[in-house]
């Protein structure tokens, strides 16, 4: 797995934090992530349903590490 930090420190959101704390990262999370302060990994597979078939199967053979999208048009 790859991680790319900039000036954050990876921790984990879980049960043990505090109300407070969900809801400041829940108000925080939608802005950074539409700014491209946070990046999601992922492979855009072209060519609709014709595809697919091939793409799932690269997935499997883990040819691809993230997340993998079919474009369907």
């Amino acid at each position: 797995m790859t991680v790319q930090l900039r000036g954050v420190c990876p921790r984990s959101l879980g049960e043990r934090q505090v109300p407070d704390q969900i809801e400041e990262w829940n108000a925080r999370f939608g802005p950074w992530l539409r700014e491209g302060r946070n990046v999601f990994l992922h492979t855009v597979v072209e060519g609709g349903t014709g595809q697919f078939p091939a793409a799932c199967a690269a997935l499997l053979d883990r040819t691809y590490s993230s997340t993998m999208l079919v474009r369907m048009s």
